[in-house]
């Protein structure tokens, strides 16, 4: 599930279609590493989601402090500027 967070894509939607994988976008990371409200509800998505056995990919990482706060928080994976440049 792509996008995850913003828009229709919610955790009702993820209950309704079991992914595999949940995508969460951008918007619910930029800035976490010094935002408490963003890390608390990305934990909470990140642990609900790891209690049904679906793997998280933190969309959009452009800096060193979110991919360190995101890998705490547990995401699985991880795309952004901060790991490469689409090609």
């Amino acid at each position: 599930m792509d996008d995850f967070g913003s828009g229709l894509n919610t955790c009702e939607i993820a209950e309704f279609m079991k992914p595999d994988i949940i995508k969460l976008d951008r918007s619910l990371l930029i800035g976490i590493d010094s935002n408490k409200e963003k890390q608390a509800n990305c934990d909470h998505i990140i642990s609900a989601a790891h209690n049904h056995g679906v793997k998280i990919v933190a969309e959009g990482i452009e800096t060193k402090a979110e991919f360190e706060c995101m890998k705490q928080l547990g995401s699985d994976f991880f795309q952004g500027y901060y790991l490469g440049m689409p090609i």
